[in-house]
């Protein structure tokens, strides 16, 4: 599994129903990384931004993201704030104590 570490986000629940919304503390980018090519054709090698901010489902400590939902809440964004549509998929659990966040 291929990890992209993020800038610092902050989650609320506050009017978000029945999500938790992520967004970075500061600014509007979420992560930056560099697609390489890797000895192929691969046009799209440069260094990307997500933008934005995206919403997951509480299970329990267990927050839920899916590329699907992702995608359709339109939030999060490739290379700019009206770049293509982008998803994640992954779990987040919250943990007690300072730092108690575990990503998968």
């Amino acid at each position: 599994m291929d990890e992209i570490e993020t800038e610092e986000l902050e989650g609320t629940t506050k009017g978000q129903g029945d999500f938790v919304k992520f967004a970075p503390v500061t600014g509007n980018v979420i992560a930056e990384f560099e697609i390489v090519n890797s000895g192929g054709t691969c046009a799209a090698a440069q260094k990307v931004k997500i933008i934005g901010s995206v919403k997951g489902k509480p299970n329990g400590a267990t927050i839920e993201f899916t590329h699907e939902e992702g995608t359709t809440q339109g939030t999060l964004r490739f290379g700019s704030a009206v770049g293509p549509k982008a998803g994640l998929e992954g779990k987040l659990t919250v943990k007690a104590g300072r730092g108690g966040l575990d990503e998968s």
